[in-house]
């Protein structure tokens, strides 16, 4: 299954993960952003990094996509 991470985990973010899971196409790894306390989670899913760690992130194979969900 595809793994997914989002950018941003407000509404928009949290929205998008719970779609994102119900349909069944993605495995959702977790959100980064940038004013949320990393390590702790929102719905579930673990805050991974600041915006910042996105692409050293996606170089450790860390996920497969990434959406950005910033309203």
């Amino acid at each position: 299954m595809k793994r997914l991470a989002i950018i941003g985990s407000g509404d928009l973010g949290r929205l998008i993960a719970f779609h994102a899971k119900n349909d069944h196409h993605y495995n959702v790894v977790g959100f980064f952003d940038d004013y949320a306390i990393i390590n702790s989670n929102v719905d579930g899913y673990p805050i991974l990094g600041k915006t910042t760690e996105v692409i050293d992130n996606f170089s450790k194979g860390n996920y497969d996509y990434l959406i950005i969900a910033i309203g």
